[in-house]
């Protein structure tokens, strides 16, 4: 990792500290082991084991054969991991008996991801047609802001930059992250895994991940990104908002982080020209990424994807 200037050090290592900090449960944990004791109130129960072997009753239809088959339930009792899927999930929902509105944090919150899943049939729903304009609109900025000698050094044609979404996105991305794979517009990306991937992401088909989207609306409104436009944004497509408690569906602490970034950029780019504050975000985000790295907290690299380090680029 290159060297970082004392200051830049410092705020990285509070953050970091920050977000991997054991003392402060997140509200994700504390929720859930509430929801876990109103069963054990409502049934009279005692002990633990008891409630963990009432709630593997209700949602398998049979007692457990050995004591390790309840493990997944205190587990999922402590936070210490979640349901394995979104039909889990609602699952423990039901065997939990949670209302309308716990059982919306259940998804948003515990299992960290939308309050709706949509399929190719849902396109005409009214709620899937409002968060997809809600893309379009943002996408045409995105592109809008697209300078005609960047484009041109990536060989797509002013006029057609639409088209080559996905390939400016991703050339976009690199330079906000530490990859093997620097920006290069002498070819276009031509990976089938990711074309999918990212069509899917676009049109909002199938589980997509909160961290997922946080990232896709972090790199669609830079420069001008912000805690309102991210709050904005995952709140219009079914996501919680930002909050400095929350712990991801694998325990990480991103929101934590990601506000820290916002703060500092805020602070950093007061009247500074928008050209000026990309430039800076994406060479703070840059020496995070690294720094992240090089401090064995891959999982907090909220703006890496594979592609960035895998795709094998091709002529076109």
């Amino acid at each position: 990792m290159k060297q970082l200037s004392p200051d830049s050090l410092e705020w990285l290592e509070k953050a970091l500290a920050l977000c991997t900090a054991s003392k402060q449960e997140s509200r994700e944990r504390t929720w859930i082991r509430e929801r876990f004791e109103d069963v054990a109130r409502s049934q009279s129960l005692s002990g633990r084991g008891a409630l963990d072997r009432l709630v593997f009753e209700r949602l398998y239809g049979r007692q457990p054969e050995k004591s390790t088959e309840q493990l997944p339930i205190r587990y999922w009792r402590t936070g210490q991991h979640k349901p394995q899927s979104r039909e889990q999930c609602l699952a423990l929902g039901r065997t939990l008996e949670l209302g309308p509105t716990d059982a919306a944090f259940l998804l948003q919150g515990y299992y960290d991801s939308a309050d709706q899943v949509f399929s190719p049939a849902d396109r005409e729903d009214p709620v899937y047609r409002q968060r997809r304009k809600y893309l379009e609109e943002l996408e045409e900025q995105y592109l809008a802001m697209a300078h005609p000698l960047a484009l041109e050094q990536l060989r797509i044609p002013w006029e057609k930059a639409g088209e080559y979404l996905r390939h400016c996105y991703v050339q976009d991305a690199r330079q906000y992250v530490d990859t093997k794979n620097k920006v290069d517009g002498t070819c276009h990306l031509s990976s089938a895994n990711y074309v999918n991937e990212f069509q899917h992401l676009r049109f909002l088909m199938g589980e997509i991940p909160r961290k997922t989207i946080l990232r896709h609306l972090f790199l669609l409104l830079s420069p001008f990104v912000s805690r309102e436009a991210l709050d904005q944004g995952l709140t219009m497509l079914g996501y919680l908002p930002l909050d400095a408690r929350h712990e991801s569906r694998f325990g990480e602490r991103t929101d934590l982080l990601v506000l820290r970034l916002l703060k500092r950029y805020q602070q950093a780019c007061v009247g500074k020209a928008p050209v000026d504050c990309q430039l800076w975000l994406r060479r703070t985000c840059r020496i995070m990424d690294g720094f992240l790295q090089h401090c064995g907290h891959p999982e907090l690299r909220f703006l890496y994807f594979k592609t960035l380090d895998g795709e094998k680029k091709k002529a076109r």
